[in-house]
């Protein structure tokens, strides 16, 4: 040891009477702060300003001092780990006999559910037994009345005969007779009535059992396939790698390349620095799960890259643009990244992540495996393919590690193929009506994810063993709950403009009804288009939001939204409020407006096209920055038509009608936010209203050529203005996420619309029920 010292002195002695590292002069004095020697330039190019110095003398004493101190430690720790091999010996047994634990739990929870299914099995074949004997039972019955009913009929007949030789008389016996001949007849005609109905069965009752069956097979179709069931053992790429990351042998742990006892200046060096590395393999179709332990890792981020990402090299920010998802941890900040685009998520403590993939229908999840809960969701078209995107940052000197577990044995991975896989997601329960109870056998072998494994016997095209983890992601139908929400509104409507002073409003075109969305989660997108809907319906997601497993419910992530929201309403309705005021006031301008009429046509399409295309397309409503240029010329479009349809009124009256809609929307507002009462399953009563005030308008459109009716038009005027205050406190309510149906939080552009065209058409009815009558 003291030639340790010895050689450790004089190679720090060594480098102290050197030279400096950076600018090759001659080192001059010891930095204190840095733990570095340095030369006259370093000094003067205030790297080290304010620091303190003293001479390298004092320095090497001082890091000979800091030797001792490591080597003391490093006893210390060596006399604590003498028995190294006892300790790992009763580390290995204490690990079988949690594993043997696991696995008989695991097996009575299989055994239990086989149980439930032979006895449902059974319930449903007495049911067929029951329903097969009462049938039966009928028909012999038949056959038996049918005998009798023979010699009935044969009795009647004889009477009959009798009646017709004795009709000549006035015997009373014979009205006596000729009743009883009556019920004999009655009774043959019911039997033969009632024959075909006998003989015909009525199988809607075994189809309703057999429906019944369908379901139950559906249900654990969505129930039993688990994310982990399309594990990969994925491996980082040494060849897409920084230069200062170090990857293991296996090429399945990744660790920040800097010592374990950096000096400041290698600290502060590797604060700034991230580093990312991406995996060997890439997906173009199916599904794929993988699991990232993070325990030890700072801060990190993960996610998958487009192919297109890597053309501007690999050293970027992953989640900054629209080709990179991401999920990072900073601290004890969670977020979610894409395309600029960050959503907070509620999650202090993440040890081990799991990343679900699913290429056909376009999601992708990420979980915290420890608790079972979905971080968060991303729904996108996955076009190009996807390779696993990691990124690391070591804090304070320490050293950064992030492993990815093997989720398959190795062995077994060889022999394992991805079609099997493929199978999870089509067996449902016809596999497991083919596990015999206590089929399953030892785990076959050791994995760094700590899996059990559990074989069963089931049919030739399933066949293929089930691995279920100590702490496993929810299922695969609940953490893709909430996708059977329905698309909210349809073709918007919308009168063309007028070639004179418009008296009428067009109507508003998210006010159509839409359809209540379907109560059972599912994975199965009904839309006729692959956009996510903006809606959802948080009573169908439990613990995964989606839409919405994206962190809706978190309070953080809700005043986010509201607050981005509100603003853009702020600013739409500053401008439009201005152009009023302009034509409004200004002379020379409301004369120029109302004189070129081509104009308001031109707005007019200008606001058709843009709406359209943000109400229709989600991708371009949630593409930064072409959502809101495009927002921002539907603004200007709808603007000049409000002002263009002021410049036609009293310029008090326009200023009251303003004065009016702003009380209005602050009360709605303020009364949506303080109620419990749900104004998001009304829409029935609002498709009703719609329809009415539609109707209404065509009834002025055609009485108008007679002459003006001005109780009709003031009514027409008040329940538009009604109607769209209705409106308003439903779209208020659709932002706050805590009631029935809630908004997605991506969609603040479709948010702030909704809420604008509510306002101003508030403001063209009250322009109708104040204005004159030109």
């Amino acid at each position: 040891m003291s030639d340790t010292l010895s050689s450790s002195s004089s190679s720090t002695s060594s480098d102290f009477s050197g030279t400096c590292s950076i600018h090759g002069n001659a080192v001059v004095v010891y930095c204190k702060d840095c733990e570095v020697t340095v030369c006259g330039t370093c000094l003067t190019d205030r790297s080290h300003h304010k620091h303190e110095f003293d001479t390298l003398k004092s320095g090497f004493e001082l890091q000979i001092e800091a030797v001792k101190k490591r080597v003391k430690s490093l006893k210390t720790s060596l006399m604590k780990q003498t028995a190294i091999k006892s300790q790992v010996a009763k580390a290995k047994n204490e690990l079988e006999e949690m594993f043997a634990v696991a696995k008989e739990n695991v097996a009575e929870q299989y055994r239990e559910i086989r149980e439930l299914m032979d006895q449902n099995m059974q319930q449903a074949f007495l049911l067929i037994q029951a329903l097969n004997q009462s049938m039966i039972q009928d028909m012999d019955q038949l056959v038996r009345f049918g005998e009798e009913y023979e010699e009935k009929k044969k009795f009647v007949q004889q009477t009959v005969k009798q009646l017709q030789r004795t009709q000549d008389t006035d015997d009373a016996t014979i009205i006596m007779k000729i009743e009883e001949v009556d019920a004999g007849i009655e009774e043959i005609e019911d039997y033969h009535r009632n024959f075909l109905d006998v003989i015909t069965f009525d199988n809607r009752r075994l189809k309703a059992l057999e429906d019944s069956i369908s379901r139950i097979v559906q249900m654990n179709k969505d129930l039993l396939p688990r994310p982990w069931e399309f594990g990969e053992n994925i491996t980082f790429d040494d060849s897409r790698t920084h230069e200062h990351l170090r990857i293991s042998g296996d090429k399945t742990k990744v660790q920040y390349g800097v010592s374990l006892y950096p000096n400041k200046r290698q600290k502060r060096k590797q604060k700034e620095t991230v580093a990312n590395v991406l995996a060997s393999q890439s997906f173009t179709e199916g599904s794929h799960y993988w699991e990232v332990n993070v325990r030890n890792t700072g801060r990190w981020t993960v996610g998958v890259v487009d192919q297109g990402w890597l053309k501007k090299g690999v050293q970027q920010a992953l989640g900054q643009d629209r080709l990179s998802w991401a999920l990072q941890m900073d601290g004890d900040s969670l977020a979610a990244l894409h395309n600029d685009d960050t959503i907070m998520i509620r999650e202090s403590v993440i040890e081990r992540l799991g990343v679900f993939l699913d290429f056909k229908k376009g999601r992708l999840q990420f979980f915290n495996v420890l608790s079972g809960t979905v971080l968060h969701t991303f729904a996108s078209k996955f076009k190009n393919p996807l390779s696993p995107a990691f990124s690391i940052e070591s804090q304070e000197g320490s050293t950064a590690v992030m492993r990815i577990c093997a989720l398959m044995p190795r062995d077994l991975e060889r022999s394992y193929s991805r079609e099997d896989r493929r199978m999870s997601s089509d067996s449902g329960i016809g596999r497991a009506m083919n596990v015999p109870i206590g089929a399953f056998v030892q785990s076959m072998g050791e994995s760094a994810c700590n899996y059990i494994g559990v074989s069963r016997t089931i049919t030739a095209r399933n066949q293929r063993p089930t691995m279920t983890l100590p702490a496993a992601p929810p299922s695969y139908a609940e953490a893709v709950a909430g996708d059977k929400e329905p698309r909210f509104g349809a073709p918007p409507y919308t009168t063309q403009p007028p070639p004179f002073p418009p008296s009428s409003v067009p109507i508003h075109p998210t006010s159509w009804a839409f359809v209540h969305p379907s109560p059972s989660p599912g994975y199965v997108n009904p839309y006729a288009s692959d956009a996510p809907s903006p809606f959802s319906d948080p009573s169908t997601n439990g613990s995964c939001d989606g839409l919405s497993g994206d962190g809706w419910e978190d309070k953080n992530v809700r005043r986010m939204f509201i607050r981005k929201v509100f603003t853009i309403l702020m600013i739409q309705l500053m401008v439009t409020f201005a152009v009023v005021a302009l034509f409004t006031f200004c002379d020379e301008v409301r004369q120029f407006v109302q004189y070129n009429r081509v104009l308001y046509l031109a707005s007019y399409i200008t606001f058709m096209g843009t709406y359209l295309v943000l109400v229709c397309s989600t991708t371009i409503r949630r593409q930064y920055p072409t959502n809101l240029i495009l927002l921002g010329i539907f603004t200007l479009a709808m603007s000049y038509m409000a002002g263009m349809l002021a410049s036609y009124h009293n310029t008090k009256v326009v200023m009251l009608c303003v004065g009016i809609t702003a009380a209005v929307c602050l009360a709605v507002t303020l009364f949506c936010f303080q109620t419990k009462f749900d104004f998001t399953p009304c829409h029935g009563l609002m498709f009703s209203l719609m329809m009415v005030l539609m109707v209404t308008s065509l009834l002025l459109i055609f009485i108008a050529p007679f002459g003006y009716i001005p109780w009709l038009q003031t009514a027409y005027a008040g329940l538009g203005a009604l109607v769209f205050t209705l409106f308003l406190a439903f779209d208020v309510q659709l932002l706050m996420g805590n009631r029935r149906y809630s908004l997605s939080p991506e969609e603040h552009v479709f948010g702030a619309i909704c809420l604008y065209m509510d306002i101003v058409y508030i403001f063209f009815f009250l322009l109708q029920l104040f204005g004159s009558r030109e």
